[in-house]
């Protein structure tokens, strides 16, 4: 018997929750530094393996994946970690002066910091699916960018929109923010994935 439309939302929010849920856990076990990375990763190998079957989403698997990502995960944290830290530090001081030049900086500084959030969620995502080096990944990622001008709007505007979301409700950042920001980046994706697929397996 197929779901309905009402079942298929319920396993969508409770799949929402769970991974969130995973993420904070695991994240916290980690000491925040080093498990927001592996914890990131892990969540999102999950959602792209069972989607919505929650009742595949356990702990267990995720401490699995969590193990399996720790140090692989942990340095592409660190590597965007890094950029948005000299990348943060700079849009503060150009915050602090006045002029239209100062101003304009900080919009641009803005933009590279979003484009680094897209960027690294384009990281997480292609891991999950292909086998390739870090430094190809990162290219990828980085091409990506600028090769589906689609992909990279539909992903700045879920995550613009879910700070905005956040910012008015913040329970949000507990029970879904996370989780829903890794579902966007895999649904906004599909079409760019199968598309990298085809041609990683023509070159093969």
């Amino acid at each position: 018997m197929e779901s309905s439309g009402i079942q298929r939302l319920f396993y969508l929010g409770w799949t929402i929750i769970k991974l969130n849920s995973f993420f904070w856990i695991f994240a916290i076990l980690g000491l925040g530094i080093f498990g927001i990375g592996p914890s990131l990763q892990s969540v999102n190998d999950l959602f792209f393996e069972y989607r919505m079957d929650y009742q595949e989403l356990t702990l267990a698997r995720m401490w699995q994946r969590f193990k399996i990502n720790f140090k692989m995960s942990l340095a592409d944290f660190y590597i965007f970690a890094a950029f948005w830290l000299v990348v943060g530090y700079n849009l503060y001081l150009a915050l602090q002066m006045t002029g239209i030049i100062w101003l304009a900086i900080a919009f641009l500084l803005i933009f590279f910091l979003v484009l680094s959030v897209v960027a690294y969620d384009l990281v997480i995502v292609f891991r999950s699916q292909f086998q390739i080096s870090r430094p190809n990944i990162l290219k990828l990622a980085i091409i990506s960018l600028f090769m589906h001008l689609g992909t990279l709007l539909r992903l700045v505007f879920g995550f613009v929109s879910l700070i905005v979301l956040t910012y008015f409700f913040k329970g949000l950042i507990v029970f879904a923010t996370v989780s829903l920001w890794l579902i966007w980046g895999q649904v906004s994706t599909q079409k760019m994935r199968v598309m990298i697929n085809d041609r990683l397996v023509t070159d093969e």
